[in-house]
């Protein structure tokens, strides 16, 4: 099996293994705080997390998207900055 130089130039176990504590150590934080929980409570929190993680995701891909059009409408490098129709005074 060859080796992967790219990955193996990027990859950083250290980093890895304290992204997986720190995951880990939030899954049982919030696995303890739902235990402490009505069961109805607590499916009216998984609900309203799940709600915010859904539109933290649409703003971002949204944010993405709008980014990509901005740099798409970016002039080239040939057309002349006097051709822009610039915000006129």
């Amino acid at each position: 099996m060859r080796r992967d130089p790219v990955r193996a130039r990027f990859i950083r176990p250290d980093r890895e293994a304290r992204n997986a504590h720190a995951q880990a150590t939030v899954a049982r934080r919030e696995a303890e705080e739902l235990r402490a929980l009505l069961p109805e409570e607590a499916a009216v929190l998984i609900e309203a997390k799940r709600a915010a993680a859904e539109e933290a995701r649409q703003l971002a891909a949204d944010r993405a998207r709008r980014l990509r059009g901005a740099i798409n409408r970016e002039p080239s490098s040939t057309q002349s900055r006097r051709d822009d129709p610039g915000l006129g005074l």
